[in-house]
């Protein structure tokens, strides 16, 4: 395949830039000064000084090759925007030839299916946009509808979401549409999702958690239990959801962490051992000497232990070396039979109950 030097240029700094970027959209992230996400897409400065040596590659075609090996070795290191890197240049090639290798188009599945949303910008809407047109891969509407689906939930659905996915990607004159199939995939979460019952709604998440009869996603799972409200889980996906911010299992949103507050502290109350545990060493952590806190954690703990958890004691006997009273249970008792019990989310009013 024929390649310009232009192709070279604009491909590796449209992959670069779209890297350096971060998030796909600018998120309102002022809100968490202290909590800006560490899982923002892993910046190509932060990879091994080996690897960097593809941005000085685009001055002549004839570097395609060597190009080439340093992106195939960062995949087989695990360098973390390899992956990512490598399919966007293959995309950028593409639109400034007008050609691609069928052979190479075919591992864009493989490239791009580990990123999360935020992790590789672009990832879904190039994906479908195979799958749809036979880029490299076999047409399939499923695969289509599943990567449109990813767009709607975790970016939105405007009118114009889909002509700027595919302009920033394929280029402004691009001869690819999927604002149909989008408006298809949001009508499906908004409308049709949404409308389920609680037990519905658990039931497609797990759906797509486990893979049974949609494309295993973990991250389309973790948000498609997001969306629902405390009232509508059970304890046990609830904490799950809530884990999955936690470990930065889904892609960024300033609501995640509002949302994943409120179920944490949903399956404590119904009794989730881990979750009781984890709140009561957030607020031991971060009590930083307040004694109202300390003793939160130390109810929140108490509470673990009384479903089961072996170490409480510990924790228990440290809290009352640290406010140096050995008289606390009555007054943690009292907290958690009178229901005012706080996380210390609900210290920080990070959202009301």
């Amino acid at each position: 395949m024929r390649v310009s030097q232009a192709s070279f240029l604009t491909g590796i700094a449209f992959a670069i830039g779209l890297l350096a970027a971060g998030i796909i959209a600018s998120y309102a992230i002022d809100r968490w000064p202290d909590q800006r996400p560490p899982w923002v897409p892993a910046r190509f400065s932060e990879a091994p000084e080996w690897f960097q040596g593809v941005e000085t590659l685009g001055n002549n075609p004839e570097d395609r090759p060597r190009l080439m090996a340093l992106l195939d070795r960062g995949v087989r290191d695990g360098v973390a925007v390899a992956g990512c890197m490598k399919a966007l240049y293959l995309v950028s090639e593409f639109v400034d030839t007008g050609s691609f290798d069928r052979r190479e188009f075919s591992q864009l599945p493989q490239l791009l299916q580990p990123y999360r949303m935020e992790e590789c910008p672009g990832g879904p809407i190039i994906l479908a946009t195979a799958y749809k047109y036979g880029l490299g891969v076999e047409r399939d509407t499923v695969m289509t509808q599943h990567y449109l689906r990813k767009v709607a939930m975790l970016v939105g659905h405007g009118e114009r979401t889909a002509d700027i996915y595919i302009s920033n990607v394929f280029g402004v004159d691009s001869r690819y549409d999927l604002s149909k199939e989008l408006r298809a995939a949001a009508k499906w979460f908004h409308d049709e999702f949404m409308s389920l019952t609680p037990a519905e709604k658990l039931a497609v998440a797990e759906d797509y958690l486990s893979g049974t009869t949609v494309p295993r996603d973990m991250e389309m799972g973790f948000r498609l239990l997001l969306a629902m409200t405390p009232a509508e889980h059970n304890g046990q996906y609830a904490y799950r959801a809530a884990l999955a911010v936690e470990d930065k299992r889904i892609s960024y949103a300033p609501n995640w962490r509002v949302q994943a507050a409120r179920l944490m502290r949903f399956a404590a109350d119904q009794g989730v051992l881990p979750a009781r545990r984890m709140l009561g060493d957030e607020l031991y952590i971060l009590a930083r000497g307040d004694e109202e806190k300390l003793l939160h954690a130390y109810a929140f703990t108490l509470w673990a232990k009384d479903i089961g958890e072996r170490m409480a004691d510990v924790r228990l006997s440290t809290i009352e070396w640290l406010l140096g009273r050995t008289d606390l249970e009555p007054a943690a008792r009292e907290l958690i039979v009178n229901k005012r019990l706080k996380s210390y989310a609900e210290f920080e009013r990070t959202y009301q109950r």
